[in-house]
């Protein structure tokens, strides 16, 4: 039986723990806190000051947060709790403070992305919304502080009065809905009709800078060519036109600096919706969708590239290819035949961040290197796409292969696209290209992540300890789908519940499905219980992701 505690008058649990051992707040997960209503109570509690801070978990009623569920449906709440999350982390800045050692007195949640994702930190449903953070109980050196103790608890106390009455935020809200709505109608219309993108015209595509993700100022807001101007009627009533891409290969050509990997990357971060004021609020992707590269250095595990690559010098086996120390066109090779496994709907490709070798051969080279064990993108494609389905959107400056291949060619000229019609005819002219077979990857299974003892995450780095004492450490900042750090935290305990749960071995396509339909039934808790409050959601291929890339990751033919 939990006791009740309120929050008003703190002091009977305060002056109980004044200056004992820092192990005696351990008592505190038998304590409710109740205000006006709202329920509060810690999951975890460190044991050390200097340890990652506790979780207090608080659950408003809607007699407290008063939000109108016929102006705000239930079934619209990843806005709603986006725009939460948004006040809850400005708010709890506020109400932090430095005090004594370690992580004292800290109040904090995730610093959210300009994506409007679910996070952890707030969830709603049945009429309650849900808030989680992570509190740094406060101590001078290893002994508890009562006073500094009762000030953090008021703090919390102002802090929950923020959300006492929401609908004043009802004007951001609403902002908000209307914006994820509009969004995903879009992107619901390029499922249903096997579409790529969306870019609308007046969207700002360049951010601040290589670490901001605010929109730069000034810059030259995004028009799609007169010819390819494509309109939709949205929910929110306005009418929008821009650039809709559907063909099954498109290039995207033009000199340095003109905007090519600008609109590329917003392709790619197009597969979530963004909030108002982000200037891509209106750039929606097939979620599916996946900017591949080369990774010297990354792992492979039995993978089939032999579409790619065959009869190496070494007679190593690339039906089942595998490395601790891949090459630049043998990891590139790897990530496509990967991703056709997982189910990507549209592979994105950027010239200057792959292996070209892997890419195209012009004339000259071809004739040389006759013995050449890589058979080139450039030369399957067509193959590729008929039997794989993917359609795919290809940077190319260096080299006219690919323009060969397509109608759609736009050339980027101070970050806006031109269309060129070139008879694809003219270009084989000039490029002797051979039309060669693809062969599809073998099917694989997943067995687990062997020894994998540990998981510890910092920012985009995760580290893995195993049982042995070996340690890996992957950047999942290489994976431009993850967008927060919250995705690789999300994607860690999943492969913990993954590794707990897969005993004879799954479908390596079949993962995604039942990490997304495991989510969509039973949310975060599904994963790990408690639930920590700095989880952002991750679709299923993204955990797939991960697991390609981890040493001791056991995968089979």
């Amino acid at each position: 039986m939990k006791e009740s505690i309120d929050l008003t008058n703190t002091r009977k649990i305060t002056s109980r723990l004044d200056g004992k051992g820092y192990g005696a707040y351990k008592v505190l997960r038998n304590i409710i806190f109740e205000y006006n209503g709202v329920r509060a109570w810690f999951t975890r509690v460190q044991g050390d000051p200097y340890a990652p801070p506790s979780w207090l978990v608080v659950v408003l009623p809607r007699d407290f947060h008063g939000v109108e569920t016929g102006e705000f449906p239930w079934k619209h709440a990843q806005p709603l709790t986006d725009t939460i999350h948004r006040i809850l982390y400005r708010e709890a800045k506020k109400k932090s403070w430095r005090c004594g050692t370690g992580n004292s007195c800290l109040i904090t949640v995730p610093k959210p992305s300009p994506a409007i994702l679910p996070r952890s930190s707030v969830e709603a449903g049945r009429g309650e919304i849900i808030l989680r953070m992570s509190v740094g109980l406060p101590a001078i050196g290893r002994r508890i502080k009562g006073r500094l103790l009762e000030g953090l608890l008021s703090r919390i106390r102002g802090l929950i009065d923020v959300f006492h009455g929401l609908n004043r935020f009802r004007g951001m809200v609403k902002e908000e809905v209307l914006v994820w709505l509009d969004y995903m109608y879009i992107r619901r219309h390029l499922i249903e009709n096997s579409y790529t993108a969306f870019i609308a015209d007046d969207s700002i595509l360049p951010r601040e800078s290589s670490i901001s993700t605010k929109p730069l100022q000034g810059a030259i807001p995004f028009k799609a060519p007169p010819s390819e101007e494509y309109v939709i009627d949205l929910p929110s009533g306005k009418k929008i036109k821009g650039l809709l891409i559907t063909d099954k290969l498109t290039v995207i050509t033009g000199g340095g600096y003109h905007g090519k990997t600008t609109l590329l990357k917003s392709i790619q971060e197009g597969i979530y919706p963004h909030i108002p004021g982000d200037g891509r609020e209106y750039v929606a992707t097939n979620p599916r969708t996946l900017m591949v590269q080369a990774e010297d250095g990354r792992l492979i595990h039995c993978v089939d590239i032999y579409g790619f690559i065959r009869n190496l010098p070494s007679g190593t086996d690339t039906h089942c290819f595998k490395t601790m120390n891949a090459s630049g066109s043998t990891s590139m090779a790897a990530s496509i035949s990967e991703a056709v496994e997982t189910g990507i709907n549209t592979l994105l490709i950027d010239e200057d961040t792959s292996a070209t070798n892997l890419l195209f051969k012009d004339k000259v080279m071809a004739k040389l290197l006759d013995y050449d064990p890589i058979k080139t993108l450039s030369e399957v494609i067509r193959d590729f796409m008929e039997k794989t389905g993917i359609s795919i959107v290809l940077i190319s400056s260096a080299s006219s292969a690919f323009i060969s291949k397509t109608r759609k060619v736009y050339v980027i000229k101070n970050y806006l696209p031109e269309k060129i019609n070139i008879e694809p005819s003219e270009i084989e002219k000039l490029y002797h290209g051979i039309e060669k077979n693809y062969t599809p990857p073998r099917k694989r299974y997943f067995y687990e992540v062997k020894s994998l003892e540990k998981i510890k995450i910092h920012g985009y780095k995760m580290t893995y300890k195993y049982r042995d004492g070996k340690i890996y450490e992957l950047n999942l900042d290489t994976n431009p789908r993850i967008v927060e750090h919250g995705q690789a935290r999300y994607i860690s305990v999943v492969i913990r519940w993954l590794n707990r749960r897969i005993r004879d071995g799954i479908p390596v396509q079949q993962i995604p499905e039942l990490i997304d339909k495991t989510y969509k039934a039973k949310g975060f808790k599904a994963y790990t219980d408690p639930v920590p409050p700095d989880l952002t959601w991750a679709m299923g291929m993204d955990t797939v992701w991960v697991l390609n890339r981890l040493y001791n990751a056991v995968f089979k033919q």
